[in-house]
């Protein structure tokens, strides 16, 4: 086990990382001479496993001085130094080095002691594992590894400085006795138990979690009475522990006398053993850093105590080092980004302010002195949020040669990016050294550390997960007016009622809304708006039953000179829907501009935000976006819960029926289909008679659960008594189980999506079922919930689609015909009913394909429906689509605006969606490229790629193994015939990493289908594979926006690679 240091020094040079090894044999310095004074070269011999490996960084000049060491009987615990600025280099550069071994003995100085000095070292005296750091000319920087792995003494208190993101520690507290412990570093707690007797703690067992496994450490005698904290990791976490310690005159030695946690989200463990003796706490810093490890001493007790505490992701610094250092620390997100940029000649970042959020409140932070233009970016938080911070650095003369930022640019989830705001070059990009800081998965910005003073001299960033409520919600709306205060009710776990106000004419609006939200089992209400008028309610029968929908309607209110809030509607996710709650027109429909407010795959309702005063002026909800079209459970509450997840398809359903007098279902079976293998889930207890129903997957699925619940007397509960599955193609099972009674239910989602998982509550027999919908593959519909469904399946391609647009008072798209390419052969499909102009796209299929299809959707008074009223098309080329159909006077598209794409820029493959007079819905399917046969593979995503094996013959790629690394162990993964000539292509990771995955594809009349007929890799430091294969037929390049590394490769395969896609 390591641990990362430093890097000390300037900030110029290129980087250089060598890495972890047994240990360090000699190390060689290059000591330059007068005037520059520096350290211009260091060569270090390392030893792994038996052999000698030797890395070199800067340039020979000058000196070259040895220091080797007698390993692995002793070996280098620390490395110390200096830095300075060097005038010769304009450059901060390494001065000295001086190293120190286990044995006491030190190195003489290399070098020219002045500057700032330099410290690095282990915890506990562990040994040099190896360097980092940036080199050119010279030594610039210097960092290393140490191991952590044993203990050579008492670890200081206290954390690091600066802006290193290295794991801080403090203590250990408490006594001297007992044997050393060092559970090192974990990604984080799951539970800790605590065993006390009427003395002191004797025991403690900690469940760490690292790279997704569970390890266990155990320190002390299990004995006396024992306590367990169980955290919610990774959703919390322990960020202090506290406790007492005192001399115990029984033992004759200071012990550890109690202990308690406290966590990220306010949660404090019980008192663990009496507080008695001196008080302690142990926590990170005001970064929000949690516990990643225990280390300290124990015998028959626990005698002392530390704790490894680590930030959430900081990344950084990226700047000069002169300034003062600033730390905003860590908030919920950033809504607004303005900067200062101070122009010629001084060109750079002058200033910068952040306006974070926390506790639904707006905190400001500023840095630097505001010279020049003031710039802002601004996003639709919590919507959209910050993902990466990139710019540029450089020296600037005429700030005495020191190094500032030049230009900041910012990136969201959405994709949408900043200009570059600052120095640019003549062809716009970023002035000076550019820089990315970002987290390893995408998390949201949390909060800014740096430098500054006149200007900002340096910057780094916090990155970190969402928080479980955001990620599992999305902000829809707001509809109305925008007169009123502001409101916002955040984000609960349901909705139980809703009260609103209808005030009658000449008003006709809603002048008031109160809502009964449940969170954690409690009830918590809002109000909103002014009583007036008469009261009207909506429950519903929350869990089982949650609005999944909010509609109504808003206009001008004379009387308020102010629009308004007329009317709403509600509809929950059992088809219940309320009445019109407000102003109607005389045909019953909600009277004025119409609205719809309705998440993602049917989730449920979880918060409302808007606008009130003396009425409802306007109104928008949160939804729940975290399963994939969940619907239900229903049934009872007793029983286990599981969560079966979200699979390709279902193949078959076997259920165990149990007889009089129980007449329920006690067992279910279900075989899934996942990348072309059944995986299969049981849940209850098999008793009775076994009935089986079987799918013909993939040219059906199952769209629809029913079935009924009911309480049975001989089990005292509430459980399924019947089931009963529809299909696509119109098949429906029997009614397996029991004796149909009690309550029905149907579960589906609207579109006719296929049934991919279920989950519920199980025991002795089924307690509760619930299910997961979605498009097969596809992503949407978007538009309404009228007309006959479509799906018009996968092809290889599209080549051109025809839309008719029917005119005003319409203005909506009513037909669309795609001309789809397979096997070498056009064929079209139609949906919809021609009316209005005719509009054309097309593609210069296969060397150019569709990405992306956008558009709008509305409502169309004159159906009295949802219709898509506008489409757009863009190609993998940049090339864009106009607005097909009904468009503002901005030219934008007019209603709803909707995006579907695949997530990797995949290609358009087919298109379902509902049409009958016009088309209500469409969505769509995307691909890797190449072929549509084979059996689908995913290999996921890893650290990184190791080597590459490709087979090829005559005609095709037949065969590709890949040799990934995840948390330090090689995983392989293959997929076609191993047929052919063979021929590797191995990366020198962690060092250098593939970005880039090109080839061709074409179609093969000797098997009847498109393959992959050729593969080569590129890596990020410009190297390039030998071509695997022939290049035939169409050419394709895969790699990520900003050369991100390649983390796993997808597509189909079977007696060859018929697909390829990639993750970056």
């Amino acid at each position: 086990m390591s641990k990362k240091v430093g890097a000390m020094g300037g900030n110029m040079g290129a980087e250089f990382d060598d890495g972890v090894f047994d240990g360090v044999k000699k190390i060689t310095v290059a000591i330059e001479g007068s005037p520059s004074d520096c350290i211009s070269y260091i060569k270090i011999d390392y030893g792994k496993d038996g052999k000698l490996d030797s890395r070199e960084h800067g340039t020979i000049r000058g000196e070259l001085k040895e220091f080797s060491v007698d390993y692995p009987n002793e070996y280098i615990v620390s490395v110390g130094g200096s830095y300075d600025q060097v005038q010769s280099y304009e450059a901060v550069l390494i001065k000295s080095l001086i190293f120190k071994t286990n044995t006491g003995k030190t190195s003489p100085v290399f070098g020219v002691t002045t500057g700032t000095e330099l410290m690095l070292e282990g915890n506990n005296g562990g040994k040099l594992l190896g360097l980092f750091g940036r080199s050119d000319k010279a030594l610039d920087a210097i960092g290393a590894y140490f191991d952590t792995g044993s203990l050579g003494g008492v670890a200081p208190l206290g954390g690091k400085n600066g802006a290193d993101f290295d794991d801080a520690y403090f203590g250990p507290l408490g006594g001297i006795k007992g044997t050393p412990f060092d559970d090192g570093v974990f990604d984080g707690v799951k539970s800790i138990t605590v065993g006390a007797d009427e003395f002191s703690i004797i025991y403690i067992k900690i469940e760490y979690e690292k790279c997704g496994k569970v390890e266990i450490r155990e320190h002390g005698t299990n004995r006396g009475e024992l306590g367990t904290f169980s955290v919610d990791y990774p959703k919390d976490n322990i960020t202090a522990i506290g406790g007492s310690y005192n001399h115990i005159f029984n033992y004759d030695t200071t012990l550890i006398t109690s202990l308690y946690f406290t966590t990220s989200k306010g949660y404090t463990s019980p008192l663990f053993g009496k507080t008695k003796g001196a008080d302690f706490e142990l926590k990170a810093d005001k970064r929000g850093g949690k516990l990643l490890g225990f280390f300290g001493r124990s015998g028959q007790a626990l005698d002392a105590i530390g704790a490894y505490f680590g930030p959430p992701e900081g990344v950084g610094l990226r700047g000069g080092i002169h300034g003062e250092a600033f730390d905003d620390g860590i908030f919920i997100g950033v809504k607004k980004i303005t900067v200062g940029i101070e122009g010629n000649p001084y060109n750079c970042i002058s200033y910068i302010k952040v306006e974070y959020e926390k506790d639904r409140k707006v905190e400001t932070r500023e840095h630097g002195t505001i010279r020049g233009e003031l710039k802002e970016f601004s996003v639709d938080y919590p919507n959209e949020y910050i993902t990466s911070v990139g710019g540029s650095y450089d020296h600037v003369a005429q700030y005495y040669g020191t190094v500032l930022i030049k230009s900041l640019i910012f990136k969201t989830n959405t994709g949408r990016t900043s200009t570059v705001l600052g120095g640019v070059t003549a062809s716009g990009k970023p002035a000076g050294r550019e820089f990315l800081l970002k987290g390893k998965r995408g998390e949201k910005l949390l909060g800014f550390f740096g430098r500054s003073g006149q200007a900002l001299d340096a910057i780094g960033a916090y990155f970190g997960p969402l928080d479980e409520k955001e990620i599992m919600s999305k902000k829809v709306g707001d509809m109305g007016g925008n007169m009123g205060g502001a409101f916002d009710d955040g984000v609960f776990d349901g909705v139980k009622k809703i009260t609103v106000a209808i005030e009658g004419s000449p008003f006709n609006c809603i002048s008031y809304i109160k809502i009964e939200y449940e969170k954690d089992g409690k009830l918590d209400s809002r109000e909103h708006g002014t009583i007036r008028g008469e009261l009207k309610e909506f429950s519903v029968d929350y869990p089982n039953e949650y609005i999944v929908s909010v509609g109504g309607s808003y206009e001008h209110v004379q009387s308020y000179e102010s629009v308004l809030i007329k009317s709403l509607i509600f509809k929950t996710n059992t088809g219940k829907a309320s009445p019109v709650l407000g102003g109607t027109t005389s045909c019953g429909k909600p009277a004025g501009t119409e609205f719809m407010l309705e998440g993602k795959n049917g989730g449920k309702l979880l918060g409302f935000f808007g606008r009130s005063g003396q009425a409802l002026d306007a109104i928008g909800a949160y939804f729940d976006t975290g399963s994939l079209g969940g619907v239900a459970p229903l049934g009872g509450k007793n029983g286990a819960a599981f969560d079966d997840g979200v699979f390709e398809g279902v193949t078959k359903i076997t259920v165990g029926k149990e007889g009089s007098p129980f007449n329920c279902i006690s067992y279910i079976k279900i075989d899934y289909e996942k990348d072309g293998k059944v995986e299969s889930r049981e849940h209850g207890t098999i008793r009775g008679e076994l009935q089986e129903f079987l799918v013909d997957y993939p040219n059906e699925y199952i769209t629809s659960v029913g079935g009924s619940y009911d309480h049975v007397e001989y089990y005292e509960t509430v459980l399924i008594k019947t089931l009963f599955f529809k299909t696509n193609t119109g098949k429906t099972s029997p009614v397996l189980g029991g004796t149909k009674a009690g309550t029905e239910f149907m579960l589906e989602n609207k579109y006719g999506e296929k049934l991919l998982g279920f989950f519920g509550r199980s025991g002795q027999a089924l307690d509760a079922i619930g299910a997961y919908f979605g498009s097969p593959g596809g992503v949407g519909p978007r538009g309404g919930i009228h007309g006959d469904a479509f799906d018009d399946g996968i092809f290889i391609g599209v080549k051109k689609i025809t839309v008719a647009i029917e005119g005003f008072p319409y203005n909506c798209i009513s037909y669309i015909k795609i001309e789809y390419e397979k096997d070498r052969k056009v064929e079209t499909r139609e949906h919809g009913t021609i009316r209005g102009e005719l509009k054309e796209f097309s593609v210069d299929y296969p060397n150019e394909y569709i990405t992306s299809v956008g558009g709008s959707y509305g409502h169309v008074r004159y159906y009295e429906t949802v219709l898509i009223k506008s489409l757009i098309f863009k190609t993998n080329t940049r090339r864009t689509s106009p607005v097909l159909g009904d468009a503002t006077a901005s030219g934008k598209p007019a209603g709803t605006e909707f995006l579907l794409e695949g997530k990797r820029g995949e290609k358009l493959l087919g298109f379902f969606g509902r049409s009958g007079q016009a088309l209500d819905a469409i969505g769509a399917y995307f691909g890797p490229l190449g072929g549509i046969k084979g059996t689908p593979f995913d290999d996921g995503v890893f650290d990184g790629v190791k080597s590459i094996t490709v087979g090829a013959d005559e005609f095709s790629i037949t065969y590709i193994k890949i040799e990934y690394e995840k948390c330090g162990k090689v995983e392989i993964r293959e997929h076609g015939t191993n047929r052919g000539e063979l021929g590797t292509f191995t990366v020198d990771y962690p060092k250098d990493c593939i970005t880039a995955v090109g080839g061709s594809y074409n179609h093969i009349f000797n098997y009847d289908t498109t393959l992959i007929t050729s593969l080569y890799f590129t890596t990020s430091k410009g190297y390039t594979s030998p071509l695997f294969g022939k290049t035939k037929g169409i050419d394709f390049e895969l790699k990520g926006e900003n050369g991100e590394k390649l983390l796993g490769i997808y597509g189909r395969g079977g007696t060859a690679i018929d697909a390829i896609g990639a993750y970056f």
